[in-house]
C-alpha cells in the first residue's frame, strides 16, 4: 500500500482497517459511517489516514462500527458508534474522534465483538495483571458478568 510502511500490527473490522506503525502512530481506512476511523468526520477514506491525537499505540481492535486502541501508558481509547455503551464511558454518546475510557489503566490489549444481532457491540480489555474487563451489549451473556444485565456502559471485571 503506497505511503504506509513499517506496520507492526493491524486489525480488519467489518468494513474498515486499523494499522499501527513502528513509531506508534495509528492509521485507518475504509468505511466511516459511524466515525469508526477516528478522523473527526464520517466520510469514507480510501487511502490510509493517520488518526489524530493518538500516539504510542500498541494494540488496536476494529469492530463493526467502533474502534479501540491501547497506548503504551496502558490507557484505552475508543471511537465510532456507542449505541450499546461499547465506549465504556458511562453514556451512549458516539464520537468520531478518540475518547479515553476513564476507568481503565494498566491495559495491554483490547478486542471488540459483535453479536449476530445487528448493532449489539461489546468491548473487552486485558490488563497486565491478567484481569479481563468487559462492557457494551450483554444480550447473550458475552460480557462474562454472570448476570442478566442487558448493557454495561462502564467496564466491569469479568468473572474469570
Amino acid at each position: 500500500m503506497p505511503g504506509l510502511s513499517n506496520v507492526v500490527s493491524l486489525d480488519p473490522g467489518e468494513l474498515h482497517v486499523l494499522a499501527v506503525r513502528s513509531d506508534g502512530t495509528l492509521w485507518a481506512w475504509g468505511s466511516n459511517g459511524s466515525g469508526e476511523l477516528g478522523i473527526g468526520i464520517t466520510m469514507m477514506s480510501h487511502p490510509p489516514t493517520q488518526v489524530p491525537g493518538l500516539s504510542g499505540v500498541v494494540s488496536v481492535s476494529a469492530g463493526s462500527r467502533h474502534s479501540m486502541a491501547v497506548r503504551s501508558d496502558g490507557t484505552v481509547w475508543t471511537w465510532g458508534a456507542n449505541s450499546e455503551g461499547e465506549f465504556g464511558i458511562g453514556t451512549f454518546v458516539s464520537s468520531a474522534v478518540p475518547v479515553r475510557v476513564p476507568s481503565l489503566n494498566g491495559i495491554q490489549s483490547v478486542a471488540s465483538g459483535q453479536s449476530i444481532r445487528q448493532f449489539e457491540a461489546f468491548s473487552l480489555a486485558l490488563g497486565y495483571d491478567g484481569t479481563l474487563w468487559s462492557w457494551g451489549a450483554n444480550t447473550d451473556g458475552q460480557l462474562g458478568l454472570g448476570g442478566p444485565t442487558r448493557y454495561s456502559c462502564v467496564p466491569a471485571r469479568s468473572l474469570f
